[in-house]
């Protein structure tokens, strides 16, 4: 949440996220500890993972269960299955009380599986469904990865108008900011984006995804120097990430261009 792009880049962990407390909560202690031991096997052994959530589905697990073959799945790549598990949990009457939560990780195993239309439709209907109980953090996630799906069937304006909202609620994310200068880029709305780039750079002076994007600005505002220093500095900051790599790119084609 794209397969997951550069600009929003958030991967498979998120969908390991904060929906073990909700459900815990409807079990004793002990299905507790069972249901954190099964999703902690999700990410070490995922096939144990699954099929142990199996039996316990069968011997009465309930959602927790349920909810773990799901995130088993995603962690074997099986995106498209486990979203439309974690889309149907949502409807059970024993994950009604978590569903934004679990529409949020549907709409993330969507964008995994490269099926953003889908993902488009389960991360609204997660806003939809819990935006006037969601803390301001989790209702951020949300229109931040809607936002990914947004992008990626090139809706840039609306993308644009998520994020402004997700940082109106939590204006301390700097991988938001850059993501909204993406977004303003495609929109041809450089000076904005430029803004954006400075205050994410303002929360991480070296953040590489940062020093990236606004190279590519500087670029299309025919200034290559600057853009240069930027992409130079991306790659110091992280030599072998990403960033680096996309920005090793655009020195090349600079390079060429001015030979």
């Amino acid at each position: 949440m794209q397969h997951i792009t550069q600009a929003g880049l958030f991967g498979v962990a998120l969908l390991f996220a904060a929906v073990v407390g909700p459900a815990a909560a409807q079990t004793n202690t002990v299905e507790a500890a069972q249901y954190r031991a099964c999703l902690a096997k999700t990410e070490s052994n995922p096939d144990v993972a699954y099929d142990d959530a199996l039996v316990w589905r069968d011997q009465g697990g309930g959602v927790p269960a349920q909810h773990c073959a799901a995130l088993a799945l995603v962690a074997l790549g099986k995106y498209a299955e486990a979203a439309t598990r974690l889309a149907a949990l949502a409807e059970v009457s024993g994950g009604r009380a978590m569903a934004p939560a679990l529409l949020g990780q549907a709409g993330n195993a969507w964008l995994l599986a490269e099926f953003p239309s889908n993902a488009l439709s389960v991360l609204s209907a997660a806003l939809t469904t819990g935006v006037q109980k969601l803390a301001p953090q989790e209702e951020a996630d949300l229109r931040i990865d809607r936002a990914r799906a947004l992008a990626a069937l090139e809706r840039w304006a609306e993308a644009e108008n998520d994020l402004g909202k997700a940082l109106s609620l939590d204006p301390e994310r700097a991988a938001a900011y850059v993501f909204r200068a993406t977004a303003r880029r495609m929109e041809n709305k450089l000076d904005l984006a430029l803004e954006d780039l400075q205050l994410a750079l303002a929360l991480g002076p070296k953040d590489p995804a940062a020093l990236l994007e606004r190279g590519i600005v500087y670029r299309l505002q025919e200034k290559p120097e600057l853009a240069r220093a930027d992409w130079l500095a991306a790659i110091a900051a992280e030599p072998e990430g990403k960033a680096a790599e996309a920005a090793r790119g655009n020195l090349e084609k600079l390079d060429l261009k001015t030979q």
